[in-house]
């Protein structure tokens, strides 16, 4: 069986004015774990913010990695793992993006379209919030990786509880932004994981059937969390 080819998001940047500043920044630290765990990663280009459908087709499973602000295409993006079975992983703003997406669910009708989102989604203000690292490392050096580390609680009824078989994970961080909790209504959806002051740490896709899985920390900053990779690869495997 081949190996799954894992689409990797990445934010993208627009100038009106300078064109060698229109780009996409790919972290290679996700893509490195994505090999690791025994996928192939492609990156995911959508030229002018259009989400194109025949580039998510050629993926057997996605990451979303961290940036600065949720994109629409992100949200689209879940929407059409969502709609096509596809397993994807969120990490950092990735998992924001998951929130952003069950906010967007929540206030439109069942059956909206990609369109209905890019009509409907317009900033991030109501679905994150200020709030820093939990222990305020950034920048971030590979010399410092353990100063941004802090305890994550799991819920025991969890998928990530099942890969970890721990109730405490202690994992590296580095935001400036978090989730507001009282927009998740579980729809689409769940936080199964948190930090000791109550930041949604992890969420986890409500249909059993799906494999949507999100961490607002940073596993691709240690290979001890090489683990969450191998699953996305795995459920990936058992799609082809």
């Amino acid at each position: 069986m081949r190996k799954p080819i894992i689409g990797v998001l990445a934010p993208n940047y627009y100038s009106n004015i300078r064109p060698f500043e229109n780009y996409t920044k790919f972290i290679d630290n996700f893509s490195k774990r994505i090999v690791e765990a025994g996928g192939i990663p492609v990156g995911l280009l959508f030229p002018y913010g259009k989400f194109n459908f025949d580039g998510a087709s050629l993926c057997d499973g996605f990451v979303i990695q961290g940036g600065a602000d949720i994109s629409l295409l992100g949200i689209c993006l879940i929407h059409y793992a969502i709609k096509n079975n596809k397993p994807l992983l969120g990490i950092c703003l990735g998992m924001q993006t998951m929130a952003a997406y069950e906010w967007v669910a929540g206030n439109l009708d069942d059956n909206f379209s990609y369109d209905d989102i890019c009509n409907f989604y317009k900033d991030d203000s109501k679905v994150l919030k200020c709030h820093d690292g939990h222990n305020n490392v950034d920048p971030i050096y590979f010399n410092n990786i353990d100063l941004s580390k802090h305890e994550v609680i799991i819920d025991k009824e969890s998928r990530i509880y099942k890969l970890y078989n721990k109730d405490i994970i202690y994992v590296p961080s580095l935001h400036n932004q978090v989730v507001i909790q009282n927009i998740l209504h579980n729809k689409h959806f769940k936080v199964t994981g948190k930090s000791n002051d109550g930041v949604a740490e992890v969420l986890e896709s409500v249909d059993p059937n799906l494999w949507i899985l999100g961490t607002q920390f940073h596993p691709e900053l240690e290979k001890g969390n090489l683990i969450l990779f191998k699953k996305l690869i795995d459920e990936a495997l058992k799609r082809i």
